[in-house]
């Protein structure tokens, strides 16, 4: 079994973190803001009619959008369960309200939302800029670094992206994802970087011998190499965190997702995120999903701070 990696490296070199997604932007920056406005036009009637949750509370079932992504939010046993998930069934049963899962693509999450798919995202999203743009966010709820995943034994003795610079390595991650952006600043060639349609198919690429290394933020490459259950690869604890084209350390943060016109659900979600971490239910659902004290951000981060680009110092 693999444990989460304790990012030591967070503690010890107190990072200035610039936030980028370990997963694809859904969409340009212009195109989803021009969305949100057509959807705020359009759907601020909650706010008139009394609220979002208030309007939930009354028909007893929210819908919540997730990409079936472990250890956020994900199918097991033919139970949606999850990091995210089991957060927003805690927040919702106090509401009388039931979870429901609706799942699509990632790329697909915010579009879904502004369409009105479903009420609220819970798939573990980074919280930046351009996604800020098109939808609100919840705090933060938790921090996360890369790691690596590489042939047993690490032949080409890979634990950093310098190493994987300066080697020959074929290096592997999903599509449109920061992992490349992290790859192409150390001076990866762009022909040792191969891209796949997700991260199981990266590491399924791996196992076959079809490339020496792949990438993946920590907490999501554990998922995969257990879902994997292959004894040819293990997973590598960097040790250097990669930088983006800014030049910063790059650490993400991830949370929930509401409508520009959900004030008061986002509001009162936020409330009951901070109660749970003073009574220790929020720390409880962390690490049943393998989180660990360094993966949780600190307490007064705001999602408001991470939407303007401010990281902690």
């Amino acid at each position: 079994m693999h444990r989460i990696w304790r990012n030591a490296t967070l503690a010890k070199n107190r990072l200035y973190v610039h936030i980028r997604s370990a997963r694809p932007l859904v969409a340009g920056a212009a195109a989803l803001a021009m969305t949100a406005m057509m959807a705020a036009g359009c759907g601020s009637a909650d706010d008139a009619k009394g609220g979002t949750l208030p309007r939930l509370e009354k028909s007893g079932v929210v819908k919540v959008g997730y990409a079936n992504e472990a250890p956020y939010a994900y199918q097991k046993d033919g139970n949606l369960t999850g990091m995210n998930m089991e957060l927003m069934k805690a927040f919702f049963k106090e509401h009388d309200i039931k979870v429901e899962g609706v799942q699509v693509d990632f790329a697909g999450l915010i579009p879904g939302l502004l369409a009105k798919r479903y009420d609220v995202v819970g798939a573990g999203m980074y919280i930046l800029p351009d996604r800020c743009e098109a939808a609100d966010f919840g705090p933060p709820e938790y921090q996360v670094g890369t790691a690596f995943a590489v042939p047993k034994g690490n032949p080409l003795g890979i634990h950093s992206y310098a190493d994987v610079a300066n080697s020959q390595a074929v290096y592997a991650t999903s599509s449109g994802v920061a992992e490349i952006e992290y790859a192409e600043v150390a001076g990866v060639p762009k022909n040792r970087i191969k891209t796949f349609p997700s991260y199981a198919d990266a590491a399924a690429a791996l196992v076959a011998g079809r490339v020496d290394v792949m990438a993946q933020q920590q907490t999501g490459l554990h998922a995969t190499l257990n879902a994997l259950s292959s004894d040819k690869v293990e997973y590598v604890e960097l040790s250097e965190q990669p930088k983006d084209k800014t030049g910063a350390t790059a650490v993400g943060y991830g949370g929930s997702v509401f409508p520009k016109e959900a004030d008061d659900l986002r509001e009162a979600y936020g409330e009951w995120l901070a109660n749970a971490r003073k009574d220790g239910s929020y720390q409880k659902i962390m690490e049943e999903f393998g989180f660990t004290d360094e993966n949780i951000p600190p307490a007064d981060l705001t999602a408001e701070d991470l939407c303007k680009g401010n990281t902690p110092q």
